[in-house]
């Protein structure tokens, strides 16, 4: 599950505004080539306004002076509230701001200039108010310190404390709940607290596939109630795919705090702007929870598995009823072991966990880009990682729909490595001219010995008529009009997953193809739809619908597909946009003397979503309110199926799949071969 977005009712920084040209001090003196008023958000475009504008000291000062201004105008009106909420949002807020300037580094620094010694001369209400409201949220004990010493000088003034001043961190913590995919890989952690009566939460994403553990996505919520009922109902959907479990408040300061620095540890982090905004109030939240190590949380040593533990695992695969069909080759075991070792030391120590994101991480970046294989164990690498998932999903205990929905991904992700450039590190150490004249000539020698036969080299397939670059493939693949494709055609997005595995002539036309899939999903052709390239570097459509798009009746599957794990997309409906992953899985000479003249299914999972239904999530919607007879929106969902497309929820299965059903309806699809 993904965080949703904060949406109009929800709490957003919106204190945090421009000072408007009414409320800034008189700038004449300075004559500033800008209005402050209409400052760049991003700072590289802000930092460029202020480069290009060459300006003087005393212009200088005065913008520094304009932005404490803008900076107080966040706290006007948290001064008629009781509750320090508001005002810990805005200093959050005003601290990952001064992160980002600082580039992370030296952020007290940055706190100082920018905002504390301004309000250390101010002797406002506002300004004490900011002091304060930095106090409760800033992230070393020293900064809390020096900040609350600028405070107490404006005490001493006589300055008036904000009504909320006493309250600051008198919080109350709440109940805290994990929702997780069952493979470990993401989490949605929700963090309730009460100031008073008042109950607010804090919600963040943790990814496990990086550093233990990440937090991407963090952000407050007002209504924790409605948060934990989204969690349920989201558990629910998902039987056997998610997991909602009540932990421990120690617990959730661990994978918080751990979370966060990792995220702070982590070059060029991929986190949200909300995650910047909140990340000082969330630790500041942090310190009112149990201590890291409490009663309901086991220290954990970081101590590396050592060697005969991971030749245990490996003995332990091997003796497995999913390992009979591998031979114990020294290929077969050298893949195993490095299998193992990615799961110790790439993956927390937990070399007993298998999941799609980790299988994607371990051959599409690990093995493709940091490993050297030699060819055997490259070869046996994907029957090794098929028995391998197999084998850790039994011991995992994974429910039927995790291993049906692991085992499709591991299949895809097994396809696309084999049909993926080849990368030599080798090569490119070679080619950089770093290494001596002499390491330079023995390399070489090695690798021309390694060179394959030449039967076994891969050639470009260039398209008749030029418009789509041809993929790698090899001598023996069969790419004539005359074969049959295997297609697995996917539904992004869709959990559980919708797909069908169909089989097609490779004549047939992107038009043809567009009329099998429109029947096997049972969509009704009313949007317009396009196809686009390995790659997305070409797009085609209905002549004269699309623009830049290629006339899909030019195009055969054979052309823009040529190879075995080619993978090219469609989409249909750009309101809703239902977007589908096409699959070459199979490459077939035809059976028989005359190749086949239609489409047909072979398998495949679920009803596919009906036309107009608000894309995957609008189906999700849908599917949920007319299963649940006191869903407020029941009966309105249950109106539009009837009468939208005729179909009455006493009838409505969307886990229904029949592929003899859509193989008949494929029989209206004539695929004759121009």
């Amino acid at each position: 599950m993904s965080l949703r977005r904060r949406g109009k009712g929800d709490r957003s920084n919106r204190h945090l505004r421009a000072v408007s040209p009414e409320e800034q001090p008189d700038a004449s003196a300075t004559d500033l080539p800008f209005d402050l008023s209409q400052l760049p958000d991003n700072e590289e475009e802000f930092a460029a306004l202020l480069e290009s504008s060459a300006l003087s000291p005393a212009q200088a000062e005065e913008v520094s002076r304009q932005l404490f201004a803008t900076a107080l105008s966040g706290f006007e009106s948290t001064l008629r509230l009781r509750d320090p909420l508001e005002a810990e949002l805005v200093a959050s807020a005003l601290l990952g701001a001064a992160r980002q300037l600082s580039g992370h580094e030296d952020v007290g620094s940055v706190i100082e200039e920018a905002f504390l010694l301004p309000a250390r001369g101010s002797s406002t209400p506002l300004a004490l108010a900011l002091l304060r409201a930095l106090e409760a949220v800033a992230d070393t004990a020293e900064l809390r310190a020096r900040i609350s010493a600028y405070a107490s000088e404006l005490s001493a003034r006589g300055v008036a404390d904000p009504r909320w001043a006493a309250m600051l961190g008198q919080v109350e913590v709440g109940g805290c709940w994990q929702l997780a995919d069952v493979f470990g890989d993401q989490a949605s952690l929700l963090c309730t607290f009460h100031y008073g009566k008042r109950a607010h939460a804090f919600l963040a994403l943790l990814d496990f596939n990086h550093g233990g553990g990440w937090v991407k996505d963090l952000y407050p919520a007002d209504d924790p109630d409605r948060v934990l009922k989204e969690f349920r109902k989201e558990a629910k959907r998902n039987v056997g795919l998610m997991e909602l479990t009540a932990i421990g408040p120690g617990t959730a300061r661990r994978l918080l705090e751990d979370g966060i620095q990792v995220a702070d540890m982590t070059l060029n982090p991929d986190v949200t702007e909300e995650y910047l905004q909140t990340r000082a109030v969330a630790l500041a939240r942090c310190r009112t929870m149990p201590d890291r190590l409490g009663e309901d949380l086991a220290d954990k040593d970081d101590v590396e598995v050592p060697d005969e533990e991971r030749d245990r695992i490996v003995r332990t695969f091997f003796d497995s009823d999913q390992a009979r069909g591998l031979r114990r080759t020294d290929a077969e075991m050298a893949a195993v072991s490095l299998l193992v070792d990615y799961g110790c030391d790439y993956d927390d120590n937990r070399p007993l966990r298998v999941s799609p994101a980790k299988t994607a991480g371990f051959l599409l970046d690990f093995v493709h880009r940091k490993v050297i294989l030699d060819a055997g164990t490259k070869a046996v690498l994907p029957s090794v990682v098929g028995a391998w998932n197999r084998w850790v999903a039994t011991e995992m205990k994974l429910a039927p729909a995790a291993r049906e929905e692991l085992f499709a991904a591991v299949d895809s992700i097994v396809l696309e490595f084999e049909g993926a450039p080849s990368h030599d590190p080798l090569a490119e150490l070679m080619g950089s001219g770093e290494l001596p004249p002499e390491l330079a000539q023995v390399f070489a020698a090695l690798s021309a010995d390694d060179q394959p036969a030449p039967a076994t080299r891969g050639r470009k397939r260039a398209s008749k008529r030029g418009k789509v670059s041809g993929a790698t493939r090899t001598e023996s693949s069969p790419a004539g009009p005359d074969a049959v494709y295997q297609l697995k055609i996917s539904l992004r997005g869709a959990r559980p997953p919708i797909w069908r595995r169909l089989r097609v002539p490779a004549y047939v036309t992107l038009a043809q193809l567009h009329e099998v899939i429109q029947v096997a999903f049972g969509w009704d052709d009313s949007h317009l739809h396009a196809f686009y390239s390995p790659g997305n570097l070409l797009r085609f459509g209905a002549p004269g619908m699309l623009d830049d798009a290629e006339d899909e009746n030019g195009v055969r599957l054979f052309e823009i597909a040529p190879d075995a794990r080619a993978k090219f997309a469609y989409t249909y409906d750009f309101g809703d946009d239902w977007e589908h992953q096409i699959l070459v899985e199979d490459i077939q000479e035809s059976v028989g003397s005359e190749p086949i003249t239609h489409a047909e299914c072979v398998t495949g999972r679920r009803a596919a979503p009906v036309d107009d239904s608000g894309g995957i999530w609008g189906w999700e919607a849908i599917c949920e309110a007319v299963a649940d007879p006191s869903h407020p929106d029941h009966e309105d969902r249950v109106e539009w199926l009837d009468g939208a497309h005729g179909i009455d929820a006493a009838d409505f299965d969307p886990a229904h799949f029949s592929a003899a059903d859509i193989t008949r309806a494929l029989r209206s699809v004539p695929l004759p071969k121009a």
